[in-house]
């Protein structure tokens, strides 16, 4: 049974079996506790203490299993950081990219067994029970991850239950109402295209990603009202103008769940309507979830990477570059509308809902007339889900 991490507690007994020597408990009590990547450790073994000679001749049979048990430990730590930064049927196909081919399904980069501390640890990935009866293929966006400590003649095995959000994006932007509206002209570009860019470069312009191709603009819609004078501006896997009916799998409920679970652990909070004349909201190295409960309006500078959610209307007016998901509206009393007059460079995907039908009972993408540009990216995309991954179980697993 997999109990929650914080649970998660060594009483005295449980580290000191009744019977245990003193010395072997001074022994471990003057370090032979503290995680092995953390200290510096000497295989000879110190035979005196405090001016008594203790008939000791190798380790005790305990410290080697606090030693597996920590070793363990750490596959997980390793394995976290490539698994919380890739989509989880990724993970779970191996490095071939392949699950048909199950030799090296759900290894992860560093192979299956590592050299650590003295021991070493192997770790794998494979899919909890979600129905579908396929230990290589996701469906609710978790996973185990099961390391296996070994230091001399103990072995200590960790089962952890991770989540990562699993949003399967159709378009740059998707639009989800009962209308929908979308006024373009100008040098405004939505596209499908798997793109990222330089961030060396000043100019941001785009890269052709390695990912698949999607729709410039999925909606959900009963009607729509477009304006659209730049049709050739509006590509992706269709023709242009690229605008399709089609969603793919994502539903109003699963993006509205997501946004619930993400603004509780927003790094970034503005109340009330904003304006923003500079500033960044995460980098590739730290992606932020920044949460905006009113107005957004970004007149300067302004650079990010991770979840922007933004409750009303979103308008663009300076400069703005961006890497993530973009969330707008989306909560049942929340209005939501773009506006894109702006220097904007936006590679990710959006999702703009407006639920209470105001703004004339409609989802608008409004006055893309300036210089906006929406790029769809798996890349952005992956970091900003990356915000999403957390434990959700822990259990040390019987040898």
């Amino acid at each position: 049974m997999l109990i929650p991490k914080h649970s998660k507690r060594l009483t005295f007994g449980a580290l000191f079996p009744v019977g245990t020597p003193w010395f072997s408990l001074r022994s471990i009590v003057l370090g032979r506790i503290s995680h092995p990547r953390h200290r510096q450790r000497s295989h000879n073994r110190p035979t005196r203490l405090d001016g008594l000679r203790c008939p000791i001749v190798g380790p005790p049979v305990f410290w080697f299993g606090s030693e597996a048990f920590y070793i363990a430990e750490a596959g997980i730590e390793r394995a976290y950081v490539e698994v919380s930064s890739k989509n989880l049927n990724s993970v779970l196909a191996g490095v071939d990219g392949n699950k048909n081919n199950t030799t090296d399904n759900g290894i992860l980069a560093f192979g299956a067994s590592v050299p650590f501390a003295g021991g070493t640890y192997e770790v794998k990935v494979t899919d909890n029970n979600d129905g579908d009866g396929d230990i290589w293929n996701d469906t609710d966006g978790k996973a185990y991850i099961t390391s296996t400590g070994r230091f001399g003649s103990s072995t200590r095995v960790i089962r952890v239950l991770v989540s990562r959000a699993n949003l399967n994006f159709n378009a740059a932007i998707t639009v989800i109402d009962e209308k929908c509206r979308t006024n373009q002209g100008g040098s405004a570009v939505v596209d499908g295209h798997d793109f990222t860019y330089n961030p060396s470069q000043q100019n941001n312009n785009p890269i052709r990603g390695s990912g698949p191709d999607v729709h410039a603009i999925a909606r959900s819609c009963t009607t729509n009202n477009d304006d659209i004078k730049k049709p050739n501006q509006i590509t992706g896997s269709g023709i242009s103008p690229d605008i399709t009916s089609d969603i793919g799998s994502l539903t109003l409920a699963s993006v509205r769940s997501l946004r619930d679970d993400l603004i509780p652990r927003a790094d970034i909070v503005y109340h009330g309507s904003t304006h923003l004349n500079g500033g960044t909201l995460g980098t590739r190295d730290a992606p932020k979830i920044t949460y905006v409960d009113d107005i957004l309006v970004l007149e300067g500078n302004v650079t990010g990477v991770g979840f922007l959610i933004v409750d009303k209307d979103f308008e663009v007016k300076g400069n703005f570059t961006y890497e993530g998901i973009i969330l707008v509206g989306i909560c049942p009393t929340c209005p939501g509308r773009i506006h894109g007059t702006g220097n904007a460079k936006m590679y990710g995907a959006t999702v703009l809902a407006n639920p209470t039908s105001s703004h004339d009972e409609e989802a608008r993408i409004e006055n893309m007339t300036g210089n906006s540009s929406i790029y769809y990216s798996t890349y952005g995309i992956d970091l900003a889900l990356k915000r999403t991954f957390k434990t959700v179980g822990w259990q040390e697993l019987m040898n």
